[in-house]
């Protein structure tokens, strides 16, 4: 078995997590919506190709990105409520 193969590894993009050699980050163009988002990612779409959760949070400068499949109910509740927001849910 070639042992090259497996120890090469793609160098990878620190900011937006795609290989270096697809790197998104000289596209992405930051805007300041007038409301803050946050955004719940699930675990399986971090590794995924497409990476929308993580793209969205790099161009939406008052965004949050909190990855997880449940959260802790204090945490997400500081989180939404914050400063006396009123959060809305936004479901694709």
């Amino acid at each position: 078995m070639n042992e090259t193969l497996f120890s090469a590894r793609r160098q990878s993009c620190a900011r937006c997590l795609r290989a270096a050699s697809v790197c998104l980050c000289p596209l992405v163009r930051p805007c300041a919506p007038a409301l803050e988002v946050l955004i719940l990612q699930h675990p399986l779409e971090v590794g995924a190709s497409k990476g929308t959760g993580r793209l969205l949070h790099l161009c939406l400068t008052n965004s949050m990105l909190l990855t997880g499949e449940r959260f802790v109910e204090d945490e997400l509740h500081a989180a939404l409520h914050a400063d006396g927001r009123s959060p809305v849910l936004l479901y694709p």
